[in-house]
């Protein structure tokens, strides 16, 4: 058996909000000769130029195939924090999450994939994937991923819970692990984006929600100057640790939810889930 990687792109995304860009090329990326297994995706983000201030990139990940049962495939992905003013935090401190996959595939099979930014900005990000492959069948479950198709707005009052109307449908066994983006829209100088997710639902097989932390975004020393990131309920790779198990029902409505903490500046979410 051999195990490999290869690189998608890098390549600059689209400035408008919701806009797929073909990461790579539009031809796709033809899998090589005997391989069968698409194990996992790593997704970089980063701004090659000086990039907004206050503004976030928070970027998302959809693969598909004509060839391979890949889809569905949107992946939340981890976001660039907004541009600082005077220092700080313009890129990612964190290292980008490796997303396990598990698909089968054959060599000559194409594969597509396309980064969106949620955000509409002036100066766009970049967006590289990392694919590890490998020549045998693979081990372990098909992870399939979903993100909510739109963000939906915060306000500033402490304790408010900011819960979307529109809900996102998937299909599948069990949920095994929930991913969630809050970043401010209007940046504040000593105010951050603090408190809590939850994903809700008729259709889970259990008699409450799915609720986690932010994971960053405190309080910022100068306007645009805001460290966030993705955070999760459940490890993303059971290689790192536990991850959900909630069965649902097929298919399966999901609500989301942010929550303030204390009080937050103007801002949005968004949220996505990994299942099997």
């Amino acid at each position: 058996m051999t195990i490999s990687t290869a690189c998608i792109g890098p390549t600059i995304l689209s400035v408008t909000g919701g806009t797929e860009t073909s990461i790579g090329g539009a031809a796709g990326w033809t899998v090589p000769a005997k391989v069968n297994c698409i194990r996992s995706v790593k997704v970089s983000v980063a701004c090659g130029t000086v990039h907004d201030a206050v503004l976030s990139a928070i970027p998302r990940l959809r693969i598909y195939s004509q060839d391979a049962k890949i889809e569905p495939c949107e992946i939340l992905c981890e976001p660039v924090a907004s541009s600082p003013v005077t220092h700080g935090n313009g890129n990612p401190v964190w290292e980008s999450k490796d997303y396990p996959l598990n698909v089968r595939v054959k060599g000559g099979d194409v594969i597509f994939f396309y980064g969106t930014d949620y955000v509409t900005m002036t100066t766009a990000p970049w967006m590289g994937i990392d694919v590890t492959f490998s020549t045998d069948g693979g081990a372990g479950p098909q992870y399939h991923y979903k993100a909510s198709a739109a963000v939906y707005a915060t306000t500033v009052t402490a304790g408010a819970a900011h819960r979307d109307p529109t809900t996102y449908r998937i299909s599948g066994k069990k949920i095994t692990c929930a991913m969630g983006v809050v970043w401010q829209t209007t940046s504040t100088a000593a105010v951050g984006c603090i408190g809590k997710f939850s994903l809700t639902s008729t259709d889970f097989n259990i008699p409450y929600g799915i609720e986690w932390n932010q994971q960053g975004g405190g309080g910022i020393l100068s306007v645009g100057d805001l460290e966030i990131h993705l955070s999760t309920a459940g490890k993303i790779n059971p290689d790192e640790g536990q991850q959900l198990d909630i069965e649902i029902r097929d298919p399966c409505n999901i609500t989301q939810t942010w929550t303030n903490g204390p009080t937050n500046i103007v801002g949005a979410f968004v949220t996505g889930v990994q299942y099997i």
